[in-house]
């Protein structure tokens, strides 16, 4: 379930004819309100002073600024919203919120779109289908009709401009459809940045999205073939799995940290005593990292001055952890110790002086690896 958002930014009615405004201002003016009895701070970018939702006792604040995405990702950049209505603003409100969208400014500052998703939006206009008109004019001419130019493209004098509907115009130098209905569909499958400011979007259209939906339905039967569930319940299914098994982990991480107890409590009686500084170098079994670290944590809080290094293998692979504490600190320091250890067995490691882990080869040299720690320490120990 998503958060509530703080703050909100709406898309108003830009029009500047009352009239062309109305169908949106009165549903706008009331978003507004409801959001303002749910303490929710209301942005509203409206260039149209003579509507309902510029009036001053609705949003909390009102951006004057014509409804386009430069000057409305100026607005997200200084009042950082969490999200964004576009329904209450027309045509206009919904081009800009497209745009923002694929440019990837509302991702940047974690805007999320409220209410009808942008992918929804595009595919209410596809099945419009406007007619696509095609126009041949130049490029001064082309800005000023409202063309949007591509990925820094460079174009000739004479340019080709496509309009569809109230929804998109845009330079390009060919279609494959005479109406945005011979699209079909459209669904976005992945998006990410590419460039400082440039996003890509990847979406299927048409067969290519049927296939995907068919693929997607394929891939949720199987799963739901796999946990035992109908495809209706799969996510019910799925969550009481899950569920289930973190109450394994933490019986598991419960058996562990107890193991963990025994554990030190026999290595502390058999550590040794160098120069007032107690010494543990074991390898112990049935210990993942998480649980060595716990283990080394009990020995160091039985001890006033210590030096330990635990080890455990499982599957060819070994777990070390070290810990220094107490006076010990001052001549030994636990990454050293680690780092001596580890390159005997194939492997490495590093961390603080008081506590280091690392991993290597599981096997004989580990043992002999850990029968040469008192050595080394009554040597730093001096």
């Amino acid at each position: 379930m998503m958060d509530k958002p703080k703050t909100v930014i709406i898309l108003g009615s830009s029009a500047l004819k009352i009239g062309e405004a109305g169908e949106f201002d009165y549903s706008g003016s009331q978003a507004i309100k409801a959001l303002k009895e749910e303490n929710v701070r209301t942005i509203l970018v409206n260039p149209n002073i003579a509507t309902i939702q510029t009036s001053d006792h609705l949003a909390d604040e009102v951006y004057f600024l014509p409804v386009k995405p430069y000057f409305v990702e100026k607005v997200i950049e200084k009042e950082r919203p969490d999200g964004i209505l576009l329904s209450f603003g027309g045509q206009t409100a919904l081009n800009c919120g497209v745009e923002l969208e694929q440019s990837g400014v509302l991702k940047k500052y974690g805007v999320r779109v409220l209410g009808t998703p942008v992918e929804a939006i595009v595919n209410t206009e596809i099945r419009s289908n406007p007619v696509v008109e095609v126009h041949q004019m130049g490029m001064a001419e082309a800005i000023d009709f409202g063309a949007m130019a591509l990925f820094g493209e460079k174009y000739g004098e004479r340019v080709r401009v496509l309009k569809m509907g109230h929804f998109s115009t845009e330079l390009c130098g060919g279609t494959h459809v005479k109406g945005t209905g011979d699209i079909g569909v459209f669904k976005i499958i992945s998006e990410g940045g590419v460039a400082a400011g440039v996003r890509r979007i990847e979406a299927v259209t048409g067969e290519g999205a049927l296939q995907f939906f068919a693929e997607q339905q394929r891939r949720l039967d199987e799963a739901a073939e796999l946990v035992g569930a109908r495809g209706d319940d799969l996510a019910e299914k799925l969550r009481h799995l899950l569920e289930r098994q973190r109450k394994l982990e933490r019986e598991v991480d419960s058996f562990k940290s107890k193991a963990a107890g025994s554990t030190t409590s026999a290595l502390a009686d058999a550590a040794l005593s160098i120069g007032g500084v107690r010494l543990v170098a074991a390898r112990v079994e049935g210990l993942d990292g998480k649980a060595l670290r716990e283990a080394v944590d009990m020995l160091k809080d039985k001890f006033q001055d210590a030096v330990i290094l635990l080890a455990s293998g499982e599957d060819g692979k070994a777990s070390l952890v070290a810990g220094v504490k107490g006076s010990a600190l001052g001549r030994v320091k636990a990454g050293e110790l680690l780092a001596h250890v580890a390159g005997q067995i194939g492997g490495k490691g590093g961390g603080r002086p008081d506590l280091a882990q690392g991993g290597g080869q599981d096997g004989p040299a580990l043992l002999t690896a850990l029968a040469d720690v008192p050595a080394w320490v009554a040597q730093r120990l001096g």
